[in-house]
């Protein structure tokens, strides 16, 4: 298609939607801000080519429905500017001045990807959005992300969750706002209750499958080695409080010990099964034994502590210098 240009294209990936389509498009082919807008028909058999070609848009037909995440790789591959706005087909109440907000920051630089999302109480509990999965399908990038995103995700409604994790990870990051007064027709509205839901348990079904692909294949070297060390770190702390309980054991008395920490359930039952036990365990060793397991335990595990924030360290100064 030619050299990439500054600018903006919208793309529609459309399928059955022809009801709906033609308030998407009235708002998206009078926003001055876009070069051009696209239609990808999905393999419709409603009617929605006919509502389609009375815009004044760029229409393509795919034949047979292939899935959203394929329909939207096809606009992309007709695009010649360097930021994409994904509409889905059904959404009412977008705006221009939505639009706006939504594509300023990634024509500005400020970030990769921009999404626009639905008055949805619950993203409003920010503290929680790490949890959350960002689905909005308005949402704006640049070409050079979805370029970036392999093929695998390109498929079915993996593209939202592919497109989220490699902003993040190998982008400038993803931005996001919610705005009032835009809101989409169900599946189950659409497809019939039933349908809706096998399309929705299927939708729910790419996401997640797409989560455990990402975090399997395509973290990055250094933000696994940072989960990494990390680990080791929480694990090593752990290590350390044995050691000192070991160690605090030894001094004590090991059969003083063991009664002083199980003396609630010694109260309940003198005859308590698992602390006569830990009681013989504990005389059998005797308080040299535990002394040198206490020692060796705390020893091993401020190595390993060590060790694994010094890899924290080294892996954040990696990054900071790129």
């Amino acid at each position: 298609m030619g050299a990439t240009r500054q600018g903006v294209t919208a793309i529609v990936a459309a399928y059955n939607e022809a009801p709906r389509i033609g308030g998407v498009l009235e708002v998206l082919t009078t926003y001055p801000g876009f070069d051009e807008v696209i239609v990808v028909d999905d393999g419709s058999n409603d009617g929605t080519g006919q509502v389609v070609m009375q815009h004044p848009v760029t229409y393509l037909r795919l034949e047979p429905n292939q899935g959203k995440g394929h329909a939207m790789d096809v606009g992309v591959a007709h695009t010649r500017t360097d930021v994409i706005f994904f509409a889905d087909a059904d959404i009412v109440g977008l705006t221009h001045e939505m639009i706006t907000e939504t594509v300023r920051p990634v024509l500005e630089g400020s970030c990769e990807m921009f999404i626009l999302m639905r008055n949805r109480k619950i993203y409003y509990l920010r503290m929680l959005m790490h949890f959350i999965p960002l689905l909005g399908g308005e949402r704006a990038l640049t070409k050079r992300l979805w370029e970036q995103l392999p093929e695998r995700y390109k498929k079915g409604f993996r593209i939202e969750a592919g497109l989220n994790f490699y902003a993040v990870y190998y982008g400038k990051g993803l931005k996001y706002r919610v705005f009032r007064g835009i809101t989409q027709t169900v599946k189950e509205e659409k497809f019939g209750l039933w349908q809706g839901f096998v399309r929705r348990l299927r939708m729910f079904g790419d996401i997640v499958a797409a989560a455990w692909d990402l975090q399997r294949r395509d973290v990055p070297p250094t933000v696994e080695a940072r989960r990494l060390a990390a680990v080791r770190i929480v694990a090593s702390v752990f290590g350390l409080v044995l050691g000192v309980l070991v160690l605090v054991g030894a001094l004590v008395g090991p059969v003083d010990f063991v009664r002083s920490v199980f003396a609630h359930e010694l109260a309940e039952d003198p005859g308590a099964p698992l602390v006569r036990v830990l009681e013989s365990v504990a005389s059998g060793l005797g308080a040299s034994v535990l002394l040198l397991a206490g020692a060796g335990l705390i020893m091993l595990n401020v190595t390993f502590f060590v060790g694994a924030l010094l890899r924290l360290v080294s892996i954040g100064r990696q990054r900071s210098e790129g």
